[in-house]
């Protein structure tokens, strides 16, 4: 599978908080700079530390570049969990996690950083979200799937339909962050009615 894999993280309190440390100065360097602005040794100036600690804690920068996609998706799947919860409907449990996605896309410094670069730039970043989603898209489909079933009944589909919708879904939502077809709320809407034809 190409794409997003989860990197191995040493055990211990010292070596989480580097971690984190590392990747939000990534992710400040990118939406201030640019990708191709971020290196290892400027990293471990920032933090305070040496440039083979950047490597070890953090693998190399297309690893990097996987962790700070998967970070920032991260913020993405946790603003969906309160629709879907408090929602009446299936349709308005989509359409309100949908437009929380596309309210937080629309702000996002990260993706638009990514997006912005994206012509005459080489950057590690955009397939992430582009041609090598599908990681992205499985853990999504896991996530909102797994809540949406948790709280309604789905009797009139297979699992394996549910899989295809859900899969349907998410790739829609996936394609209207990158590309919006109007208003965040607007967007959101044509989810949730999809949602509604799809999910029975």
């Amino acid at each position: 599978m190409t794409g997003m894999a989860l990197l191995a993280v040493p055990v211990g309190h010292d070596s989480t908080t580097l971690r984190a440390r590392l990747l939000e100065s990534a992710r400040e360097l990118t939406c201030d700079q640019g990708w191709s602005a971020v290196t290892m040794g400027l990293l471990g100036e920032r933090v305070g530390v040496s440039r083979q600690s950047v490597y070890n804690e953090v693998g190399s920068k297309s690893d990097l570049a996987q962790a700070l996609v998967q970070r920032e998706f991260e913020r993405f799947l946790d603003v969906v969990d309160s629709p879907i919860e408090s929602s009446s409907s299936i349709r308005a449990a989509v359409e309100g996690s949908a437009l929380a996605v596309f309210e937080l896309g629309a702000d996002n410094p990260l993706l638009l950083a990514v997006i912005s670069n994206a012509h005459g730039a080489n950057s590690e970043l955009l397939p992430l979200l582009t041609t090598d989603v599908e990681p992205l898209i499985g853990l999504a489909v896991a996530h909102v799937g797994g809540l949406l079933s948790a709280r309604y009944e789905f009797s009139d589909m297979t699992e394996a339909e549910f899989a295809i919708a859900m899969n349907v879904i998410v790739r829609l939502v996936f394609s209207l962050v990158m590309q919006p077809g109007g208003t965040p709320r607007d967007d959101a809407a044509e989810v949730g009615w999809a949602a509604g034809r799809l999910l029975k």
